[in-house]
């Protein structure tokens, strides 16, 4: 029997394995990079959207805290990427709380049109 003979008498047998194996193994692969592309804040408000977890993550009517929310919490905010989230922490680390919202208008990467989108949104505390 020749080489082709024998492969395509493989493929017959076992071609079928193969495709499932290697549809299977996509699958995971798929998965994995799903999971390591999303925190698992994200997943967790996918699974469950009304989970704790969620619900700490997502601005409350009253607004995130900037003298308290963690530079994650902060990041909820509109336009606040990990940069300026990054900024504010360090801005209330070493100039302390802010006394009024319109105090974040001294962090750098905050101007007004930044501001405007987040003044409902925040709050200096209780």
């Amino acid at each position: 029997m020749s080489a082709l003979g024998a492969l395509k008498g493989w493929l017959r047998r076992y071609g079928g394995a193969v495709a499932l194996a290697l549809v299977a193994l996509a699958i995971v692969a798929g998965g994995i990079a799903f999971l390591t592309r999303f925190p698992d804040s994200h997943l967790m408000a996918i699974v469950n959207p009304t989970s704790p977890q969620e619900s700490t993550l997502t601005p409350s009517k009253a607004g995130v805290n900037i003298n308290t929310a963690s530079a994650r919490e902060l990041e909820t905010l509109p336009d606040i990427g990990p940069v300026l989230a990054g900024r504010i922490v360090q801005y209330r680390d070493e100039h302390g709380p802010f006394q009024r919202i319109e105090d974040i208008l001294d962090v750098q990467g905050i101007g007004p049109a930044t501001f405007n989108k987040l003044k409902d949104s925040i709050t200096v505390g209780p």
